[in-house]
């Protein structure tokens, strides 16, 4: 999945939450005016997906630049033939990722 379109897929889903908060609150049109005055200020609550999601799309603003020379660095080395993959390492990622990280 490319970076753009997961920030795409967290705005939508922000805006959808907000589309749904919205819906919530005008179904609460039938408060009183007496309890509607009584609230000192208007509250807003998060979920902690919506949270989650603010600060991944914070992070990646930072992360493309970063990615974008590590990307280059490793571009050059292939190019020059430079850059090695130790396949030991590589075995052993992967197999720690299959069993640590296997989806329940």
């Amino acid at each position: 999945m490319k970076i753009n379109d997961l920030t795409h897929n967290i705005s939508k889903m922000a805006n959808t939450e907000t589309a749904a908060n919205r819906q919530k609150d005008e179904g609460n049109t039938t408060k009183s005016a007496a309890e509607k005055t009584s609230q000192a200020a208007e509250r807003v609550e998060l979920s902690n997906a919506s949270v989650e999601y603010s600060n991944a799309a914070e992070k990646m603003e930072v992360a493309p630049v970063e990615r974008a020379e590590k990307i280059e660095s490793l571009r050059m080395k292939i190019k020059s033939d430079e850059y090695f993959v130790d396949s030991t390492k590589l075995a052993e990622k992967i197999v720690n990722d299959t069993l640590f990280n296997a989806p329940e």
